[in-house]
């Protein structure tokens, strides 16, 4: 009998005849002893970077950019101890600006905000969502080399300093996530943000392939440089970086310079989560982890992504992952109701925007596998991405066998969230 992580929830099944080739799972992340020394500690201790007290002043203003909700980073951790750290230096909690850095997903309540940032220090400092639809909240700060136009958040631009709180895991584009995401996707505007995520598009060949722009790679991927070189004109002052294990504990932590600390722990991840195979499987079954990390659509799809990187043309695609939020926008369901994953892509060189190329991801693996969902997701919806829907993990499997080979071979992926298989 296996168990998966489905939402808060776990579901438990057992395989189909066949051979299992594995559970891929990364190396067990030690967690760290004691999360406040440890982040206290990356304080006065950075990575390619002067401590932090060597940036504040007496009386500066400071905006501390977090992640969102689709995000565990243990902010509620992290951020009181700076605050108190900040206070240290001559900074009052007045001084102090909060924002989420949520890029185009969903705004948050009073309430989730303060589950983020514990009510602690939400009742200690301003909290603000960034809305990156807000023209009066925006600045042009600047250029990329690549033409992208920066428009980043008013307040975080004004400050004095800014420090950047994030959480490191692999992304299915981007190569990983924080670091320069806090501020591109996660502070910038909505044009901005596209125009960044648009250079994922010229990566897209005719059998849908990525070169650069795809997980786990920094390395010449057109995406993540645009958005390190939009980070580096917001001039941050100092991040504070962590990486999670699979039980949600403090594993590491990796504060200082904008690029060198974020690569430190960008290695990490890839040093224990990072599996290689020797074969292609029939059948994977892929958890993406549990909440949030399958809060909704893109979150889910994240899980498929890496999954497919060891699955055979044609084989079948399980995938465990709640998503109770659905899409994060009306405008995932109309790329959906587009059809075929070359109608899409014809439509994004008319017009690039990156909920349309997340849907045609997963309609392309809909069209290249077979596609099985367990999702409380609206199964209307999931159905107009070519993809199978179903409720309980009993008619998961029924639904896979029918499009199996006698004696498959399988993979179990527990964590497809954050890890990363390939095939040697």
């Amino acid at each position: 009998m296996l168990k998966l992580n489905y939402g808060k929830a776990e579901v438990a099944f057992d395989l189909p005849p066949g051979k299992l080739l594995g559970k891929l799972e990364g190396k067990t992340m030690p967690a760290v002893k004691n999360a406040a020394q440890s982040i206290i500690a990356s304080f006065s201790s950075p990575i390619d970077s002067p401590p932090l007290k060597d940036f504040i002043k007496a009386g500066d203003t400071v905006a501390i950019c977090v992640p969102d909700k689709t995000r565990h980073t243990k902010t509620d951790v992290i951020l009181p101890l700076l605050l108190d750290e900040l206070n240290k230096f001559g900074v009052p909690d007045e001084n102090i600006t909060v924002i989420f850095s949520r890029g185009t997903h969903l705004s948050h309540t009073r309430a989730e905000q303060e589950k983020i940032v514990g009510n602690a220090a939400a009742k200690r400092v301003k909290l603000l969502d960034h809305d990156s639809e807000n023209k009066n909240n925006l600045v042009k700060i600047g250029k990329t080399s690549r033409g992208n136009e920066i428009f980043m958040n008013k307040i975080a631009v004004e400050a004095d300093k800014r420090i950047f709180i994030g959480g490191i895991t692999y992304h299915y584009f981007a190569g990983f996530a924080g670091g320069r995401k806090t501020a591109l996707p996660g502070i910038s505007s909505y044009e901005t943000i596209q125009n960044n995520h648009k250079f994922v598009l010229a990566e897209i060949k005719e059998h849908g392939q990525r070169k650069y722009a795809v997980t786990g790679n920094l390395i010449n991927n057109p995406v993540h440089e645009d958005m390190l070189e939009a980070a580096k004109l917001l001039v941050p002052t100092f991040i504070i970086n962590v990486v999670l294990n699979q039980d949600k504990e403090l594993s590491f932590v990796f504060s200082g310079d904008i690029e060198k600390a974020h690569l430190s722990g960008c290695e990490t991840i890839d040093r224990y989560a990072r599996v290689a195979v020797k074969e292609k499987a029939d059948l994977v079954i892929v958890s993406a982890g549990g909440h949030p990390k399958d809060i909704d659509f893109v979150q889910a799809h994240k899980a498929m992504e890496n999954a497919s990187y060891v699955l055979k043309p044609g084989g079948v695609l399980i995938v465990v992952a709640e998503s109770e939020m659905g899409y994060p926008r009306p405008e995932y369901l109309a790329w959906a109701e587009i059809g075929s994953a070359e109608a899409i892509a014809k439509d994004l060189k008319r017009q690039f925007l990156i909920s349309k190329h997340t849907v045609y991801a997963a309609v392309k693996k809909a069209e290249t596998f077979k596609v099985i969902w367990l999702t409380k997701m609206d199964h209307s919806q999931v159905k107009k991405m070519q993809i199978i829907p179903v409720s309980n993990m009993q008619d998961a499997l029924a639904e896979a066998v029918r499009h199996l080979p006698p004696n498959p071979l399988i993979y179990v992926i527990p964590q497809g969230y954050n890890t990363l298989p390939s095939v040697k």
